[in-house]
């Protein structure tokens, strides 16, 4: 079952906020890029544990990356430690792009955002005869608990989730109430995968922040059969070739610094076959054409004329739809999300 596409409008509050920091998130970018080239260089694969030695590497800007060549993965040459992803955390400042919400704020951000996620996988998960609401789900990266606010709303009623966001987690305890378990918990995927057992687990947009993804893969397989994983995960597309051709916007897919590593249609096959699981679903949507707006929008501002570049930009938002469908059809967009039952 494959799903296709879905409206940018959906997002488009979230891009208008990267749009605005666009000039600080390039400097950052480029200063720690230049910061992770100290760190050691990779001798194994992040996803299969195989040696490097013999894997391509291609440059993304300035930054040397690998292409495994057993799993084919992506990942930065130079490998990534704790203290590098907290200066990251701490020099971008998340709370000046996503700005914690007042009620309106966060019940928008669900219906737009994470409402087509849940109600995706409800259909899925009817097709499959399982009950969706009598099914036990935990989110790991739960956030600020906008996907589990979904499960509460359509009368889920065991739900739970983790974050290593202490900030995140007060906002998901604000809006969803003591009757959801949350809990804040810095222990690595495959630890949080062991502690709770459920019926449905969700990760989205988890796995490429993860180091030593194959205990993930393998803790997985331990699960026993029928358990479901929900998840999503960046993908090398058509906007990663852009932002490795032109520097001068931030990289939003593909950056060395929240992204270091990112994943392929056969670095995802490589994860399922390894966990033990079957792909049911996949809906199949990127944001690939929204990201050549913003560069677009942003670079020509003080090129045209005020009204000229209105008029130029507004007739590429209203193809925007129709220029990302043709990625996504074609398997060449920034993202999958997938549905996937243990065998």
């Amino acid at each position: 079952m494959i799903k296709y596409s879905k409206p940018s409008t959906d997002v488009a509050i979230e891009f208008d906020a990267i749009f605005h920091q666009e000039e600080k998130l390039v400097a950052l970018v480029e200063s720690m890029n230049n910061e992770l080239t100290a760190y050691p260089v990779r001798e194994y694969c992040n996803l299969c544990e195989n040696s490097l030695n013999m894997s391509e590497k291609f440059l993304h800007r300035s930054l040397p990356f690998y292409t495994c060549q057993i799993c084919g993965h992506v990942q930065s040459m130079n490998m990534p430690d704790k203290k590098f992803h907290s200066h990251v955390a701490k020099r971008l400042g998340y709370d000046q792009i996503y700005q914690t919400p007042d009620e309106k704020a966060y019940s928008s951000r669900c219906e737009r955002v994470y409402r087509p996620k849940w109600d995706w996988a409800h259909e899925v998960l009817k097709k499959l005869q399982r009950n969706a609401q009598k099914l036990q789900w935990h989110e790991i990266g739960c956030g600020s608990g906008y996907f589990l606010k979904c499960l509460k709303d359509a009368q889920v009623n065991n739900i739970s989730g983790v974050d290593i966001d202490k900030s995140g987690i007060g906002v998901a305890k604000k809006f969803l109430g003591p009757e959801v378990k949350l809990w804040c918990n810095e222990d690595r995927f495959e630890e949080s995968l062991s502690d709770v057992q459920a019926d449905v687990y969700v990760a989205f947009f988890v796995l490429e922040h993860i180091d030593l993804l194959f205990k993930v893969a393998d803790a997985l397989a331990r699960k026993p059969s029928g358990t479901i994983f929900i998840f999503s995960v960046p993908v090398m597309s058509f906007i990663t070739l852009f932002e490795s051709s032109i520097s001068q916007h931030y990289p939003r897919n593909l950056d060395g610094m929240l992204h270091t590593q990112i994943f392929t249609d056969e670095s995802i096959d490589y994860f399922i076959k390894r966990s033990g699981f079957e792909i049911a679903s996949q809906w199949v949507f990127g944001q690939d054409i929204m990201d050549i707006n913003r560069f677009l929008a942003f670079r020509l501002k003080d090129k045209y004329p005020e009204d000229l570049l209105r008029r130029m930009i507004k007739k590429m938002q209203n193809a925007t739809d129709g220029m990302q469908t043709a990625l996504d059809q074609n398997f060449f967009s920034d993202a999958r999300h997938i549905l996937a039952v243990k065998i």
